[in-house]
């Protein structure tokens, strides 16, 4: 299968193209397809396009590049979005009409777009009769303003998502795609919602040594993702601080992750005079996260965009001890999380009052470790069941873009 591949140059893949060497961090869905492809018996064209304020040796490095531990070449598309707005949106045209162009050369059997190259997208789905495949990696407010929204923009993206797609794949993320890709998506295109996999932890290497310190006397609650207002991450260390006054100080916060709101964590710490009582580990090596889950007592995500998110997946194959938010009807976030996963096998709170119910929950944990005991046992069951391995997980959407190649469909501009 020779198969034209464009992603975004996500923040995990930057290193690899500045050192030359393939070593990605984050986005697991989309490097784990590469290299799987990589490995294969696929043809693959790589193409990386850079959509974010990076520095100058990005755009510097224009072109194509060979990867230390890729067999493929891979291609950057820079952007320099940096010098503002009208030079932002031409580039950003600029950048879709090359995508369209290397791909429609390319004469692959399915092209492959991720959500941040939906206009280039589009334009190969009406335009050629090149099998192609957009993928969504969940879907966010952003993508739901869209749907009414009256800007010009708008109406294009509305053009753009309504395009002749051979198929749109999308992760089960609990973000509530569901409802969007109905009334998004042109009804006769072909929709896969996928969950993502978890590797099983076989070789662990040695505990860290930030991990090892942990007191272990303690209940040690957990936090991992990035430090951002939309993983609830300030209303965690509120709920934790009043659930720590409620047990004399018998808890203790791990917080795994850094991001934009890691200063104003560190001072609330600082004013709280609770730096013995929480540990932030900015960068921890993912081998390193089966040791932070066997080292948990209670594991805690207050996402607000949905909770089926890889840290979270691997916290249930875990089998640790959840508290969650009760899902959001009114937008679908975390519905399909209430039908995955029992009220048996998870804590949860209510998302408008995350502080005092987050406090009340983990006092709650802290005093009934029989009932810790009974929610791992209950989400070790399911979740072995319900998320796959990523070596399945990948091999499933590799197949799926194979069938799609065995049918030649003529696509106009039409919807």
């Amino acid at each position: 299968m020779k198969i034209f591949y464009a992603v975004r140059l996500f923040s995990g893949l930057e290193t690899s193209v500045l050192q030359k060497t393939w070593a990605p961090t984050g986005v697991p869905t989309i490097y784990k397809m590469m290299e799987a492809l990589d490995a294969g018996m696929d043809d693959p064209f790589f193409i990386l396009t850079c959509k974010e304020n990076y520095a100058s040796q990005i755009d510097a490095l224009n072109g194509q590049h060979v990867l230390e531990g890729l067999r493929h070449p891979v291609m950057l598309l820079g952007g320099s979005f940096q010098y503002g707005r009208c030079l932002r949106r031409i580039k950003e045209f600029r950048q879709t009409y090359r995508l369209f162009r290397l791909a429609r050369r390319s004469q692959a059997d399915v092209a492959y777009f991720t959500n941040a190259n939906f206009l280039a997208a589009a334009l190969v789905a009406r335009l050629t009769r090149i099998p192609t495949v957009l993928r969504i990696m969940g879907v966010y407010p952003a993508q739901r303003d869209i749907l009414t929204g009256r800007h010009p923009a708008h109406a294009l993206m509305r053009w753009a998502y309504r395009s002749p797609f051979a198929c749109v794949i999308c992760t089960q993320d609990g973000s509530g795609g569901e409802e969007w890709l109905k009334k998004s998506i042109a009804s006769r295109v072909r929709v896969e919602i996928m969950l993502n996999g978890v590797n099983p932890a076989f070789d662990r290497p040695s505990m860290d040594s930030s991990l090892s310190r942990l007191p272990p006397h303690k209940t040690i609650v957990t936090h991992i993702g990035k430090l951002e207002p939309e993983k609830g991450i300030m209303e965690f260390m509120d709920g934790f601080f009043e659930a720590r006054k409620q047990t004399n100080g018998a808890l203790h916060a791990l917080v795994v992750g850094t991001g934009p709101l890691q200063p104003a964590l560190f001072e609330k710490v600082r004013a709280a005079k609770a730096a013995g009582d929480v540990t932030f580990i900015t960068r921890l090596p993912h081998n390193q996260i089966p040791w932070v889950h066997h080292k948990t007592d209670i594991y805690v995500s207050l996402n607000r965009l949905g909770n089926l998110s890889n840290a979270n997946l691997e916290a249930m194959r875990a089998g640790s001890c959840m508290i969650i938010p009760r899902s959001q009807p009114t937008t679908g976030i975390d519905l399909t999380t209430d039908r995955l996963i029992p009220d048996e096998a998870v804590r949860r709170i209510p998302a408008n009052n995350a502080i005092q119910a987050l406090s009340e929950a983990l006092v709650f944990l802290h005093h009934h470790p029989a009932e810790r005991k009974r929610l791992r046992q209950t989400m070790a069951r399911i979740a072995a069941e319900l998320i796959p391995t990523w070596k399945d997980r990948i091999e499933a959407e590799i197949r799926l873009l194979r069938g799609l190649t065995r049918t030649d469909r003529h696509r106009s501009g039409n919807d």
